[in-house]
């Protein structure tokens, strides 16, 4: 499953880019890109050249940077740098630092010096980036001067083993470093099939790119993050804010073991998401006036997804989930489709398959009544009556239950005959109320005066709603809040079409997605 609706609300590649375009844009992608009997445009993740023409188009198309990246080196993503700096820029916010002096270190920036571009161009940042091997120098040099940024980037070469000591000006203080160190601590690892995964996980869908000291460190990249450690023991403040990106989850852990026998207290740490690969972030400050509180993301994994395998082919099972989706006035928009899979964001605002058959039961009984009641002109009981029903049924959909409004006096949430009822108060003695009615949050106003009635007199001391749904009443907004947002993919499995719905947000909670998938379940027949 994708984890783009997962990925950091600023970056730009929570929606996939258009590769139909960029092939008609860029004669070079085009050599890549492969269209399919829909009409989808794909390309070859699998093959280096396709990966690289890749990035470095999107490079040029979002950032407007000419970049030259080696196939013997590391072929960046763009989606997870970006979700890194947009991290960083996050705890630089939280500290009230201004794009204009802010100082970064990228610890081995590679060839494409992808970081610091990035960094230097989206953000206004002024980059140093370290490299031990001459040639990737040399062209990460020649990348920064091709796009005019050499009064914010420097791209120095250290010796192997050099992290941040001796790599920094002396007396220079930096806003924070980051670092995408080697994930494996021996070429064995490069395969997988030599290290041990659960047998329900895929292989990399990427091929994997990078010169072998960009891959493989001793120890890993554990051992590797340990020697930043050690450096920014002795820096201290000279680098207000450490950062790195880990490849393995079971390594968050041991970093965060080893700051703090190392003695190091203020530690945060983050996740990365985006397209079926997740990667995790640990900072840590040894300056006391930082911090590194940021708002963390909610849980970026959803819930185990409902499943369901039906007879039916791919395309038939699509068509029929469309049909009933129309049905059910559940909208939809397509994430991704292949020849084995589809996947969908599916919105429902108002729940609409729930005792389906006994509304259906009730309107058949309804319109029964209706055919058999005659009206004739001129008989006025009977249309004064038929108004009256039509007026107490109108009067009884709109009716909102408010219990209680003036029991507190602190903002509160309350659920009153399924009507979520939030309430605040502002200076004016009045409370604002929110209600959440069917899928529409209702904005009212709750005076605490006494109101006169011209016609009846002065009220009790009763507090008033005014539901602002009239034109003298005119400051009530509605909008709709979705019952349930949830993912729908749809994909071939060795026993048929399988369907997995998972739950994203809204009101109806988790069980929402059940109730969906039940609903399939019963309607999904062949033609």
């Amino acid at each position: 499953m994708s984890l783009n609706k997962f990925m950091h609300p600023r970056n730009k590649y929570r929606r996939p880019p258009d590769f139909k375009a960029l092939a008609i844009k860029y004669p070079e992608f085009r050599k890549h890109a492969k269209q399919d009997i829909s009409g989808k445009v794909a390309i070859d993740f699998k093959n280096l050249e396709s990966l690289r023409a890749l990035t470095s188009t999107l490079l040029k198309e979002d950032f407007d940077l000419d970049v030259e990246i080696p196939l013997n080196r590391l072929i960046p993503t763009l989606p997870l740098r970006l979700n890194y700096l947009l991290w960083i820029e996050d705890i630089l916010a939280a500290n009230s630092k201004t794009s204009s002096d802010i100082r970064g270190v990228d610890i081995g920036c590679g060839a494409s010096c992808v970081y610091p571009l990035l960094a230097a161009k989206h953000f206004q940042w002024h980059m140093l980036g370290t490299e031990v091997d001459p040639e990737s120098v040399l062209i990460a040099s020649n990348n920064v001067k091709r796009n005019n940024l050499c009064d914010k980037i420097t791209v120095r070469v250290v010796p192997k083993g050099t992290m941040l000591e001796g790599a920094l000006e002396t007396g220079s203080v930096y806003d924070f470093c980051l670092c995408n160190p080697p994930f494996f601590s021996s070429t064995e690892e490069l395969v997988p099939q030599n290290v041990c995964r659960s047998p329900s996980r895929p292989p990399p869908r990427n091929a994997l790119s990078g010169a072998t000291w960009e891959l493989v460190a001793p120890g890993g990249e554990v051992a590797f993050v340990d020697s930043i450690i050690q450096d920014s023991l002795k820096l201290r403040e000279a680098v207000r804010v450490y950062s790195v990106m880990l490849g393995h989850k079971t390594s968050v852990g041991k970093v965060q073991a080893a700051l703090k026998e190392a003695g190091v207290e203020r530690v945060t740490s983050h996740s990365f998401c985006q397209g079926h690969t997740t990667r995790w972030g640990v900072a840590w400050t040894l300056d006391q006036s930082v911090v590194l509180a940021v708002n963390q993301q909610p849980s970026h994994k959803p819930g185990h997804p409902f499943s369901h395998t039906c007879d039916l082919d791919l395309q038939q099972t699509v068509e029929k989930l469309q049909q009933l989706m129309g049905e059910l006035q559940i909208t939809y928009s397509a994430l991704k489709s292949n020849q084995n899979l589809y996947g969908m964001e599916i919105t429902a605002v108002t729940n609409t398959w729930s005792n389906l058959r006994r509304k259906k039961r009730q309107e058949k009984r309804n319109k029964s009544k209706e055919d058999h009641l005659e009206v004739k002109p001129g008989d006025k009981a009977v249309e004064d009556q038929a108004v009256c029903q039509n007026e107490s049924k109108r009067n009884e959909s709109e009716k909102i239950v408010i219990a209680d409004v003036m029991s507190s006096e602190n903002d509160a949430e309350e659920i009153v005959n399924g009507n979520v009822i939030l309430k605040s108060e502002n200076s004016n003695d009045e409370k604002n109320i929110d209600i959440v009615k069917d899928g529409e949050i209702s904005n009212c106003r709750i005076e605490n005066k006494r109101t006169c009635d011209e016609d009846s007199g002065c009220s009790n001391n009763l507090k008033r709603p005014k539901m602002e749904n009239s034109p003298e009443a005119s400051k009530c907004q509605l909008k709709k809040v979705p019952v349930f947002v949830g993912s729908l993919i749809v994909k071939k499995g060795s026993q048929g079409t399988v369907i997995e719905l998972s739950w994203i947000r809204g009101l109806g909670g988790r069980d929402s997605a059940h109730q969906v998938l039940q609903y399939f379940k019963n309607n999904l027949k062949p033609h």
